[in-house]
């Protein structure tokens, strides 16, 4: 299973905009192979295409400046959204994707801007 964050856009005028998060069981175990095939349907999304019979482009979701950017990510992952309370009318979101290294050590693989 790959991990990986969308933005979905409808087309024409003021439509709305909505995020798509996808990420692996925790319990899912895959080979090197299998993960790394995992990530070339999401990589696709790149080129934004035009789905629902045209009324919807879906694109990988930008990481935000400096953050990590790995979006896909192949292997094991955990999607976190993080709240951050900016005042009492408003709460930002940030979508993490959360994987790990070769010791085993966790670490952010992704981390989008600001939604």
């Amino acid at each position: 299973m790959s991990g990986c964050a969308f933005e979905v856009h409808f087309v024409g005028g003021a439509k709305p905009l909505f995020f798509e998060f996808t990420t692996s069981a925790v319990s899912n175990r895959l080979k090197a192979f299998e993960a790394d095939a995992s990530v070339l349907g999401p990589q696709a999304f790149d080129i934004t295409p035009r789905m629902a019979n045209g009324t919807v482009d879906v694109r990988l979701l930008r990481a935000a400046r400096d953050a990590p950017a790995r979006n896909p990510i192949g292997g094991l992952n955990a999607g976190i959204l993080e709240f951050r309370r900016k005042d009492a009318n408003e709460t930002n979101v940030v979508m993490k994707l959360i994987g790990y290294d070769a010791q085993h050590t966790i670490r952010e693989e992704f981390v989008s801007g600001i939604l």
